[in-house]
């Protein structure tokens, strides 16, 4: 398969809304840290799947590297940045003579584009590395995931695995406030998403649309208080939509809009580490958490690989890689990513998938009406 990735703004159109209709939005999905940072609620509570279930000598067996490297290459779908898909894969092949060839888009996009090819028997992926939990489900459920017992999977808390064995979260995500250093300074740094209604923000903020993001929104609406009417008075100041987090980082950079909410936090650790004048707030009322999963999909080409490149990336060194690339890491023997706190330290939110499942339309278009007034 030729290596495939498409540009930040492409394959949009295929929002939350839209993946509706295909069921992957919704299935009850989701992980919670307590206010001493262990995980209390199993990721995956789903009823029973048709996964494709191995022998429990394959389940167990370690990759068959000779075969590996006879199948040459692997093919990987990630919803992923690829500055840090590149960092893990790069040692991968340099060790094992495996080429890595992805396709990188949205979560959305990589769930679609999976269904699709699935439907027309057309298994192009070896490798799921997807930021929807629900939609790992929905294709556990469709027989489109293998079990697999990644030879490091004692290192990742019971709560962070499905708990039928099809996937793992490899990484986790928290949801913040970015803002530029030089426009933003002082008694105008917001301390947490309440602070975010005072008129002196009015024009200088910027959200996606909610189309893309009405988890995250959700999440903190259902967590503080009068939440709805706090959205609105967020709505009242005029935020500025676009279209994906990246964008949002590099207006906070240029200062064109100097403060983005609902921001993925990997995005703003990177760009301070670039030299950038951007900096962080993780809100003291609480953070949205969100994982990232994968897994060996059955019927792929390069089967012997695909275990070998998750175990390479569930492990020491591609933990090592995530984390250098301001992820956090699900196992609890990694720091936190340079210059970010402990999670143990935060007030951590789950997404609500369970009432997802059954409202996401109305609450997209309430999150909409409720930001345009």
């Amino acid at each position: 398969m030729k290596e495939e990735k498409i540009s930040k703004g492409e394959g949009q159109g295929l929002d939350r809304r839209n993946l509706l209709k295909t069921g992957i939005v919704g299935a009850a999905a989701v992980g919670l840290f307590g206010l001493e940072g262990t995980i209390r609620q199993v990721f995956g509570a789903t009823s029973a799947t048709k996964g494709t279930t191995l022998s429990k000598s394959e389940e167990s067996a370690e990759p068959d590297v000779d075969a590996a490297r006879k199948e040459g290459t692997v093919s990987l779908y990630s919803s992923l940045d690829t500055a840090i898909i590149d960092s893990i894969i790069k040692p991968f092949t340099e060790m094992y003579g495996i080429k890595v060839t992805y396709y990188r888009a949205t979560a959305a996009a990589v769930a679609s584009k999976l269904l699709s090819e699935w439907d027309a028997k057309r298994h192009f992926c070896d490798v799921l590395d997807i930021s929807d939990v629900a939609a790992a489900n929905m294709m556990k459920r469709r027989g489109m995931l293998v079990k697999y017992r990644p030879a490091s999977l004692d290192a990742y808390p019971k709560e962070m695995r499905d708990k039928d064995g099809f996937w793992i979260a490899n990484r986790l995500t928290q949801i913040i406030l970015g803002y530029n250093t030089k426009s933003i300074t002082g008694d105008m740094v917001p301390k947490g998403w309440l602070d975010l209604v005072d008129p002196k923000f009015s024009g200088k903020m910027v959200v996606q649309e909610p189309s893309t993001f009405a988890p995250r929104v959700h999440t903190v609406v259902i967590n503080i208080k009068d939440g709805w009417d706090w959205l609105a008075k967020i709505g009242k100041n005029k935020p500025k939509f676009v279209q994906t987090v990246q964008v949002m980082g590099q207006m906070n950079e240029t200062g064109e809009v100097p403060i983005s909410i609902f921001q993925n936090d990997n995005i703003v650790s990177r760009a301070r580490a670039n030299g950038k004048p951007i900096n962080m707030v993780f809100p003291k009322e609480g953070v949205p958490c969100e994982a990232g999963v994968m897994a060996c999909m059955n019927q792929a080409s390069h089967p012997n690989a695909a275990r070998l490149l998750i175990d390479w990336w569930l492990g020491e060194e591609g933990q090592k890689a995530n984390v250098a690339g301001f992820k956090y890491s699900p196992r609890p023997d990694m720091d936190p990513p340079k210059g970010c706190p402990k999670l143990k330290d935060l007030t951590l939110w789950q997404p609500d998938y369970d009432y997802l499942e059954l409202h996401m339309n109305e609450v997209i278009d309430k999150i909409t009406k409720t930001l345009n007034g």
